[in-house]
């Protein structure tokens, strides 16, 4: 930790988030609507926080919107319509914030692959 606090003095940031009673896509909400526009961000996530950190990464797509229909489809289910609303919101702010991922280290992460 002291090597991080070193290298990035005063600008440690951590985010503590619930992970079995709120979805990926409302812990990645929350934490995307508390940086300001064009905040460049080095991530580092542990587990469940690498689903948070590739949702934020979605903020750098060019040309298009974070998500497309093929992933809201994924959410196409009724039981699902939260979290579909959730991703169209969180795609807004993504799109709004312009957030920049320079670096991002994944560490255990659930995701596919």
């Amino acid at each position: 930790m002291a090597t991080l606090l070193k290298q990035y003095p005063q600008r440690v940031l951590a985010f503590q988030h619930r992970t079995l009673s709120v979805s990926p896509l409302a812990n990645a909400l929350e934490l995307a609507q508390c940086f300001p526009k064009g905040a460049r961000l080095h991530l580092i996530s542990h587990s469940r926080g690498g689903l948070v950190g590739e949702l934020l990464c979605r903020s750098m797509m060019e040309g298009r919107m974070p998500f497309d229909e093929d992933d809201l489809n994924a959410f196409a289910h009724p039981t699902l319509k939260e979290d579909r609303q959730r991703l169209t919101e969180l795609g807004q702010v993504l799109q709004q914030k312009q957030l920049v991922v320079e670096r991002f280290v994944r560490v255990g992460c659930p995701a596919r692959g």
